[in-house]
């Protein structure tokens, strides 16, 4: 898309208007990234409860990723037991938003019952290729 600079020359007495655009260069569209993301204990529109260190208590967890421009994007986020409860690198879910107009993304996962203690993580893909892993612990 190019914006035009207006210049505008009226010859007086003649009742004439001229209007001459004169292209002006416009920078693309910045490369999409990740500006930030983090783990919460919930989420009103933002990231609430902002921690890295959740108890097994906590039903619901989320991740809140703030883009550096608002972009159509699909997104997924894919929440992993690094090391807990004797998994390794095992995938517990995997959630998918729809294409969108966004600059942020909301994902949260929960478990029926007390998360076990450990490490885990959150990789969050967006058009398809792996942005950023976000790891976070279940500590008592």
């Amino acid at each position: 898309m190019k914006k035009f600079a207006l210049l505008a020359l009226t010859l007086t007495g003649c009742g004439l208007g001229v209007s001459l655009y004169t292209p002006v260069a416009q920078a693309k569209p910045a490369t999409l990234k990740i500006k930030s993301m983090v783990m919460a204990r919930g989420y009103n529109g933002n990231a609430v409860g902002v921690t890295k260190v959740f108890k097994p208590t906590d039903k619901k967890i989320h991740c809140v990723v703030e883009l550096n421009r608002i972009a159509t994007v699909t997104a997924k986020g894919a929440w992993y037991a690094v090391d807990a409860a004797g998994m390794h690198n095992f995938k517990i879910v995997e959630a998918s938003l729809p294409k969108q107009l966004a600059s942020q993304l909301h994902f949260n996962a929960s478990l029926p019952r007390p998360w076990p203690t450990g490490k885990y993580r959150v990789d969050v893909y967006v058009n398809g290729k792996m942005m950023q892993s976000m790891p976070y612990t279940i500590a008592k």
